[in-house]
């Protein structure tokens, strides 16, 4: 095993200003030629950690002055891995670590540390990538950088007299809002002391708990998340009297009862440089901004005109002028504009200036008789400015369906009975304890809930 000295001082890469904002780890095997029971080795951008015993591990450091202040996550593509058990580790400054284990991997898969929400962009010292037993083989492809998004000056938002947060006021924040609350901590007496205080951020209904904290200072106790880790519980059904919100209960414990907690603020942060896309009943449009734009808070997707049907690729941003597939409940939604993003590969859907008319080729997104789609414009017909559109020489049909990799039809917008204890995941993958209305898997199946 090679001593933690060796470690290569790694000068951070900045690619430029790219989709995500993202500032890529260059996969150098000089820089990343430290570790155990490992040879590491880069052949055509992607670098293999071969382990040679048990929990093997390849690892890359940096020097202690480099900043890190501006990041916010740190990921790992992993291509393959058949080890069944693996870790992604990063040492921070002050020694302590965060890590995360992964199992076998057959497909691409990232694996994301989120160093800000730990308090711990300060500074990284090191990161390993480990594996577990036999002498399985690491593919890594990428290892990146997520800046920090920059936020408009906070909007305080009052609690009703119940020390409720109702949806109402805060419906126009995008799910990329950065949500500050703040409960004090006080002694009634001299004689009496803080104990500890437990607290919890739910829905009105008691339905969803979005996630539980721990009040440990004499004073302010500041607590931050996302809008998005909140929209589940604003998203959740009315309570008995008919509101919809966020409930924020705190308990505390000191020596004969000498606490008392005071819910102090509740801010929101939007972030800076947004546009908006509104998505009516269909719960889909098309969208197309005039700079670039990241799409990480919504269900984005390009179209490619394959085979009769159009095949959505999922995207997390666009450049300027390009036409995208947007999925949400119905509303209206910020997204951040970027000062650049990568072109979009295999996109054929194109943007309207409102002159364009229908011709017998043109196809626009619509729905009809429930079902959402592309159907062909009337003859005549524009197409509105800004919205986009296929161009489908030739074509014989009046309708293309969605294909969502293999799975296809109209994307049907009618009730769908489930299972109560059928689990339901959002197209991410991730669990969803109380669907609303949207584009769920179900039992393997693609629904739309009403």
């Amino acid at each position: 095993m090679k001593k933690l000295f060796t470690i290569v001082a790694l000068a951070l890469m900045t690619l430029g200003a790219n989709a995500q904002e993202e500032v890529d780890i260059p996969l150098d095997k000089a820089a990343w030629g430290w570790g155990w029971n490992s040879t590491v080795d880069v052949t055509d951008g992607v670098m293999s950690i071969s382990l040679s015993d048990n929990y093997g591990a390849g690892g890359t450091g940096w020097d202690p002055a480099t900043d890190w202040s501006n990041y916010a996550k740190l990921c790992v593509v992993i291509d393959s891995y058949t080890g069944g058990w693996g870790q992604v580790v990063i040492t921070f400054s002050d020694n302590s670590e965060l890590s995360q284990t992964f199992g076998s991997i057959s497909s691409q898969t990232t694996i994301t540390a989120d160093i800000e929400k730990n308090d711990k962009s300060s500074g990284v010292k090191k990161l390993v990538i480990q594996g577990g037993t036999g002498t399985p083989v690491i593919k890594v492809s990428r290892v990146y950088l997520i800046k920090k998004l920059e936020y408009e000056e906070g909007e305080n938002i009052t609690f009703d007299q119940y020390g409720n947060i109702l949806a109402e006021n805060l419906a126009s924040f995008s799910n990329s809002a950065k949500v500050e609350y703040t409960v004090t901590a006080s002694i009634v007496t001299e004689e009496k002391y803080i104990g500890w205080g437990i607290g919890r951020i739910g829905s009105l209904d008691g339905s969803v708990t979005c996630f539980e904290f721990a009040l440990k200072n004499d004073g302010d106790n500041v607590y931050t998340c996302t809008m998005a880790d909140l929209r589940a519980a604003l998203e959740a059904p009315a309570n008995e009297y008919g509101q919809q919100g966020i409930n924020w209960n705190v308990w505390g414990q000191g020596k004969d009862g000498g606490n008392e907690f005071t819910r102090k603020s509740f801010v929101v942060y939007e972030v800076k440089n947004t546009c908006e896309v509104v998505v009516g009943p269909a719960g889909y449009t098309t969208f197309s901004y005039n700079k670039a734009i990241g799409l990480g808070g919504v269900n984005a997707y390009t179209a490619k005109y394959e085979g009769g049907k159009a095949k959505l690729t999922k995207v997390t941003a666009a450049p300027a002028g390009a036409g995208v597939i947007i999925e949400a409940a119905e509303g209206t939604y910020k997204i951040p504009t970027l000062d650049s993003a990568t072109d979009l590969v295999g996109n054929d859907l194109l943007v309207s200036d409102g002159t364009v008319t229908g011709n017998g080729s043109i196809f626009a997104l619509a729905k009809k008789n429930d079902v959402v789609g592309f159907y062909k414009v009337a003859t005549g017909v524009a197409v509105p400015a800004g919205k986009a559109y296929l161009n489908i020489p030739a074509a014989s049909r009046d309708f293309v369906s969605f294909d969502f990799g293999g799975e296809t039809t109209g994307i049907e917008k009618a009730s769908v009975a489930i299972d109560a204890n059928a689990p339901v995941y959002n197209l991410n993958g991730q669990r969803v304890a109380q669907p609303t209305r949207g584009l769920y898997i179900v039992n393997g199946k693609k629904v739309i809930i009403k």
